[in-house]
């Protein structure tokens, strides 16, 4: 419970765990369901504890199947985020736990991303000592088998990838039959295998005719859907390989179309390599003529441009004229959808587009319910973070919009949650058109989510409650149970608030008997 937080945190109570007497406790089951909790999780946070890990009277510990649940919670991710706590995975005695199949399961939940994300731990699976385990044959049948299939698909596994140790595991004929198989077919939908194809030493893989059938059979097809083909198609190497004319009947087959419809192919328009081929003559005639009019006008090219992948295409001075022909105009209510992709988004970043927003016949579509939803995709996030589009804040013509209940779910989201940390928005809280915003009692559950803590983290959004006009916010009692949430109790630690509380504004506000 939280109630023993504090216990542990002091520093009289730290020597106790030190004590050997405390150790056989911790084998107790009863005392087991205590570090579940995320309660404890600072406990293992400070330098004091840190030591108590490293001593080898704690190991056998690790091994009881009992702790082993433990590890699934995301509650243990800090602990192994400590650069202290590194060394400790980097012994020689923790490496036969990870071959017991008892601890295998631990890698299929989520919460062990950080840990292979961190630059300190990805040195421990570059290791020589490591590698010879994935090279064994007891390895192999692993990967074939349905447990250590879902590991891939994580994006943790991405740097043990990237090593030049691990390459030549995959030129093995052992690993190509795994390819073939259905099952390792659903691990290149996720963007986990993303930094593997970007490597120089695995291009040379797609040029050989052994991997040609493989993009040529159906079942691989839908690869090409999914964002994680994205990295590949960007390097240069690559590049040439959609130069080749044996490539170019394939984009003419019906059952490739369905390719570009999902959002996977972004990448490949945006590279400057890639752009002079939807630019070049031969392909230009192809978007002008009159066949590929009435494909735009279809509803199966429409889902096309929700993807971010054609915006490469609109940027080019070739197809502008298009957009400001009469042909293109009457698509209507069928290219409104494709807003609410993210492949119109750097199309609204030109500076040939911003004048657009500026003028009052756009102002209204903001107001309509059917532009609503485009803003709760994370495409639109940039055309926020552009210096172009902030003024347009400032007036007082979008300032209603906010106060409107349709576009309160939307702070909600994480995708919106960078916009706030940029400084170019910062002046805009500031203003006294926002203000009467948050007091709204709309607007009040955003700050119960753990998105936007970090935004009361940083330094620039300080000052801000320093203001006398934020002060009465505070003071009504829909606020108040947002600060009884332990979401809210690490921006009171830091010190960069304390100086908002010592203020004689704030004071009478912890006073009050509701808190």
């Amino acid at each position: 419970g939280s109630a023993l937080i504090p216990l542990f945190r002091g520093s009289a109570l730290i020597p106790l765990f030190r004590d050997s007497a405390l150790i056989p406790l911790f084998r107790n089951s009863a005392l087991i369901p205590l570090f579940r909790g995320s309660a404890l999780i600072p406990l293992f946070r400070g330098s004091a504890l840190i030591p108590l890990f490293r001593n080898s009277a704690l190991i056998p510990l690790f091994r009881g199947s009992a702790l082993i649940p433990l590890f699934r919670g995301s509650a243990w991710i800090p602990l192994f985020r400590g650069s202290a706590l590194i060394p400790l995975c980097r012994s020689s005695a923790l490496i036969p736990q990870f071959r017991d199949s008892a601890l295998i399961l631990l890698f299929r939940g989520s919460a062990w991303i950080p840990l292979f994300r961190g630059s300190a731990l990805i040195p421990l699976c570059r290791s020589s000592a490591l590698i010879p385990q994935f090279r064994g044959s007891a390895w192999i049948s692993l990967f074939r088998g349905s447990a250590l299939i879902p590991l891939f698909r994580g994006s943790a596994w991405i740097p043990l990838f990237k090593g030049s140790a691990l390459i030549p595991l995959f030129r093995g004929s052992a690993l190509i039959s795994l390819f073939r198989g259905s099952a390792l077919i659903l691990l290149f939908r996720g963007s986990a295998l993303i930094p593997l194809f970007r490597g120089s030493a695995l291009i040379p893989l797609f040029r050989g005719s052994a991997l040609i059938p493989l993009f040529k059979g159906s079942a691989l097809i839908p690869l090409f859907r999914g964002s994680a083909w994205i990295p590949l198609f960007r390097g240069s190497a690559l590049i040439p390989l959609c130069r080749s004319s044996a490539l170019i009947p394939q984009f003419r087959d019906s059952a490739l179309i369905l390719l570009f419809r999902g959002s996977a192919w972004i990448p490949l328009f945006r590279g400057s390599a890639l752009i002079p081929l939807c630019r070049s003559s031969a392909l230009i005639p192809q978007f002008r003529g009159s066949a590929w009019i009435s494909l735009f006008r279809g509803s199966a090219l429409i889902p096309l441009f929700r993807g971010s992948a054609w915006i490469p295409l609109f940027r080019g001075n070739a197809l502008i004229p298009l957009f400001r022909g009469s042909a293109l105009i009457p698509l209507g209510s069928a290219l409104i959808l494709l807003f609410r992709g993210s492949a119109l988004i750097p199309l609204f970043r030109g500076s040939a587009l911003i004048p657009l927003f500026k003028g009052s016949a756009l102002i209204p579509l903001f107001k309509g319910s059917a532009l609503i939803p485009l803003f709760r995709g994370s495409a639109l996030i940039p055309l926020f973070k552009g210096s172009a589009l902030i003024p347009l804040f400032k007036g007082s013509a979008l300032i209603p919009l906010f106060r409107g209940s349709a576009l309160i779910p939307l702070f909600r989201g994480s995708a919106l949650i960078p916009l706030f940390k940029g400084s170019a928005l910062i002046p805009l809280f500031k203003g006294s058109a926002l203000i009467p915003l948050f007091r709204g009692s709309a607007l009040i559950p955003l700050f119960r989510g753990s998105a936007l803590i970090p935004l009361f983290k940083g330094s620039a959004l300080i000052p801000l409650f320093r203001g006398s006009a934020l002060i009465p916010l505070f003071k009504g009692s829909a606020l108040i149970p947002l600060f009884k949430g332990s979401a809210l109790i690490p921006l009171f630690r830091g010190s960069a608030l304390i100086p908002l509380f010592k203020g004689s504004a704030l004071i009478p506000l912890f006073k009050e008997a509701v808190l």
